[in-house]
């Protein structure tokens, strides 16, 4: 599946026929495409859910790791790495609690 944002779709359509209004449209084949579109149903993209597990806690710098693909983060001033790193960058949600 690929999700699509269907307005920047019927944006392109109008562009790329060089459509002045949207009631050239309302005749045959078109004006189905265009309901169909307008119809398309939204999704929620899923999007896995990960923790930081912290692996090493020194005296001045603590280091966490993504529990779905094993990305280090490191803190040597002690911010919240969950707020400060919500999503880690192969896509999971690090919102949910730590370790």
């Amino acid at each position: 599946m690929r999700p699509i944002d269907a307005d920047e779709l019927q944006k392109a359509i109008i562009k790329a026929f060089a459509i002045n209004n949207e009631a050239y449209l309302l005749e045959g084949s078109e004006k189905k495409i265009w309901e169909l579109i307008n119809k398309a149903p939204t999704i929620k993209p899923e999007r896995k859910a990960g923790k930081w597990i912290t692996y090493t806690k020194g005296s001045v710098v603590t280091a966490y790791k993504c529990s779905e693909c094993g990305r280090t983060v490191r803190d040597d001033t002690g911010y919240d790495v969950a707020k400060d790193y919500p999503f880690c960058h192969c896509g999971a949600d690090m919102r949910g609690e730590q370790e």
